[in-house]
């Protein structure tokens, strides 16, 4: 059930953090208590003492402050505007529990609290029993069952016996239909946030995480304190970590742009690890053999290897070089107004004997298109002529963005059994990046907002989320016994939606107010796990069925 109610307030500010009113002339006032019995929100239990925005009852009634965080660890979205007033709307959406707390605990007082008297307007008749009202500048719900019903929230309340002192005591427990975020226990506060460094990646056996830039600590679910597990060098510019399939990978820099390198590690938790790359070369790992291509600055053609036995371990000597020696592969390229280049990085597919990957042949063409490399033979097929920007492989397809007049507007997929190639977007918004999931194809256009297009749209795209800001950190499939796609918008944009996470049926089954990046985040067995980089929580969340919307 999903049902919205507003109230129209004369004078109100939304801000990041909460949802303050500004206080209306000759406003009715009176005192209201705090609750005599505990309060249990989604397993946590409030301890009213050291809040700024404490849980209050009046007339036997408990209120809860409508805070941006709160609301909305309870399923529930705020909305305000000068035209609308204030809206509260059950969605699904979901945050960490973050209570604004006073630097010292207080005794429970008695406290003055604000009526509102400007006009309410509600889908529900409104009780004036039970008025909403204001408190330290905080707009308050009452808990009733009208409104519980609105916002799906279900109330129990109980005698349980106080474990540490073993007497009685009351206890009100509150629970909401949105996934529950959950903190790794015993696992938060490890950073140090000052000396953070790219990311921090929990596993089912433990956190990874980079402190100081000097070195990358493991430490495990089991274990009170952190290992290092790999020691960085001194003059290390940068240091990252990453998932790669099941893989945690570590990637850092060292001396300049130019006449330095990056160095690739796989970590374990046991601090063993192996060397990926020592170079500029971008390394694609399959089952039975390794592909790699130079990255780095002046590429040329000729650039494709392969280490065709994989015991050698890391050594350039057992690399050799395959495919056609005219063409410059794994790089986005094109020649413009009498310059050309391009940037490397697109993914490698392989299918049988075959490799379908992004190449150029610099001597005979101005960009870069889609080829089939067989890596036994070496032979060589370029398999479209069109400028090809980036490529998705799913089932018997590869799925590529192409450029049109100089700019990525069309989405096509090339049948890897058949050869038939045929358009999956026939509108022509320009396109940042894109990702598929089982058929829908989800793309960022140039000014960042996120759309979806598909066989069943008949090639038309449709914006995926309304409302979202012209801002985002992107998109990125993360494959297991499920997919997923992750959309991430930036921390400091006031938006509705900081997380998304979309299943493999195309539905919804995670949006959330907290925000992470792209490094942090991850999905084994059905379970999120992301750093929230507002709090610097690690976080948790069972992905279950489609949010609600």
């Amino acid at each position: 059930m999903k049902k919205k109610f507003s109230v129209i307030l004369l004078s109100m500010l939304l801000c990041f953090n909460i949802i303050s009113v500004a206080g209306v002339g000759n406003s009715k006032k009176w005192t209201v208590t705090w609750p005599g019995y505990a309060v249990v929100i989604n397993g946590e239990k409030i301890n009213n003492e050291e809040l700024k925005y404490p849980i209050l009852n009046y007339n036997g009634i408990t209120y809860v402050p409508l805070t941006y965080n709160l609301a909305r660890f309870m399923g529930i979205e705020t909305n305000w505007s000068p035209q609308e007033g204030l809206s509260l709307l059950s969605t699904g959406i979901s945050a960490e529990y973050a209570p604004e707390k006073l630097s010292q605990s207080r005794v429970r007082p008695k406290v003055t609290v604000e009526a509102l008297t400007f006009p309410v307007d509600l889908e529900e008749p409104l009780d004036t029993d039970y008025p909403l009202f204001m408190y330290n500048g905080i707009v308050y719900l009452p808990l009733t069952y009208e409104y519980c019903g609105d916002l799906n929230l279900q109330l129990q309340y109980e005698t349980a016996v106080e474990e540490s002192t073993g007497k009685s005591q009351s206890v009100l427990t509150i629970e909401t239909s949105n996934p529950k975020v959950n903190l790794v226990k015993d696992m938060n506060g490890i950073l140090n946030r000052e000396g953070y460094g790219n990311s921090a990646i929990i596993r089912m056996e433990g956190v990874y995480f980079i402190n100081d830039n000097q070195g990358v600590f493991f430490r495990s679910f089991d274990a009170d304190k952190a290992n290092e597990v790999f020691e960085l060098p001194e003059d290390t510019a940068f240091s990252g970590l990453a998932l790669k399939g099941d893989k945690v990978v570590l990637t850092y820099h060292v001396g300049g742009a130019i006449m330095g390198s990056d160095f690739t590690y796989e970590l374990n938790p046991d601090g063993t690890s192996r060397l990926i790359s020592d170079s500029y070369e971008v390394v694609h790992e399959f089952e039975t053999f390794n592909i790699k291509y130079w990255g780095g600055p002046m590429p040329s053609p000729s650039n494709l290897s392969i280490l065709r036995d994989l015991s050698k371990g890391y050594d350039d000597s057992h690399y050799e070089r395959i495919g056609d020696p005219e063409v410059q592969f794994g790089w986005v390229w094109s020649t413009t107004g009498g310059g050309e280049g391009g940037s490397p990085g697109n993914p490698i597919y392989a299918v049988g004997d075959n490799l379908y990957l992004v190449g150029v042949n610099r001597t005979s063409s101005k960009y870069s298109t889609l080829y089939r490399l067989n890596y036994k033979t070496g032979e060589t097929e370029s398999l479209i002529e069109r400028h090809v920007s980036g490529i998705r492989k799913e089932g018997d397809y590869i799925y590529y963005s192409a450029v049109e007049d100089g700019w990525t507007t069309h989405i096509n997929r090339y049948n890897i059994l058949t050869g038939k190639d045929e358009v999956i977007k026939k509108t022509d918004e320009k396109i940042a990046s894109f990702e598929v999931l089982n058929g829908v194809v989800y793309f960022l256009d140039d000014s960042l907002a996120i759309y979806k297009v598909s066989e069943e749209t008949d090639g038309i795209a449709e914006l995926f989320i309304e409302n979202q800001p012209q801002s985002s950190q992107g998109l990125k499939k993360i494959e297991g016994d499920k997919d997923y796609l992750v959309f991430l918008f930036d921390e400091a944009l006031i938006v509705p939606y900081r997380i998304i996470v979309v299943d493999d049926k195309n539905q919804m089954v995670f949006k959330s107010s907290d925000a992470t990046d792209m490094a942090s985040i991850s999905i084994e067995g059905g379970k999120l796990s992301y750093l929230n980089r507002g709090t610097w929580d690690f976080c948790q969340v069972q992905l279950g069925e489609a949010a609600s919307n």
